[in-house]
């Protein structure tokens, strides 16, 4: 498979949060798919601390100095997900599998048990861009039986433990405007 490049924004463009209309759910969804999805990621400077922008040359601001115009909050989400792309072999392979879908809901599988690039291990990332809940059945035979376990990403909400019934069902509940990532343990 051929890289791909990753790009939420860039200075030929509106600056991500502008894009959003400033909303930082959706700014933290978007990176959570941009460093867990297949290809290269790339944030353009600024992006990781909330920086606005429209067409350009306004996308090009300087970056602030001092503390004003910074959401270190944001940061540490970035921080947060980009470190767990590095530490999880899966999130950096190219396999990618829809495990189940429904309404803005959606759940990926990363790696798996016979994906050499992933270090023989599974992720599962699971988003909801909705403004409901939603409690979604998904589809893990890879994992009949097994068990997920949440790991950590700041201003997102923890998840929690999934198990998996011996025929690769399980149900996961998503809060609305949110996502968590899931390790496959055992």
């Amino acid at each position: 498979m051929a890289a791909q490049l990753n790009l939420l924004s860039s200075h030929d463009m509106p600056r991500l949060r502008t894009l959003v209309s400033g909303d930082l759910a959706a700014v933290r969804l978007a990176v959570l798919l941009q460093m867990t999805l297949p290809g290269a990621p790339c944030v353009y400077y600024g992006d990781e601390i909330g920086m606005e922008g429209g067409n350009d040359p306004d996308c090009r601001r300087a970056f602030p100095t001092g503390d004003v115009g910074r959401d270190e909050a944001l940061r540490t989400t970035f921080r947060d997900v980009i470190a767990l792309r590095r530490a999880h072999p899966a999130l950096r392979a190219d396999r990618l599998r829809v495990a189940g879908a429904d309404g803005a809901c959606v759940a990926l599988v990363r790696g798996g048990a016979d994906d050499p690039s992933a270090a023989r291990e599974t992720i599962v990332v699971v988003v909801n861009a909705g403004t409901v809940p939603v409690t979604m059945a998904l589809q893990l035979p890879e994992l009949a039986g097994g068990r997920l376990a949440p790991l950590a990403v700041a201003g997102l909400p923890p998840g929690s433990p999934v198990d998996v019934a011996g025929d690769g069902g399980a149900r996961v509940t998503v809060p609305a405007r949110a996502g968590f990532v899931l390790a496959a343990v055992g």
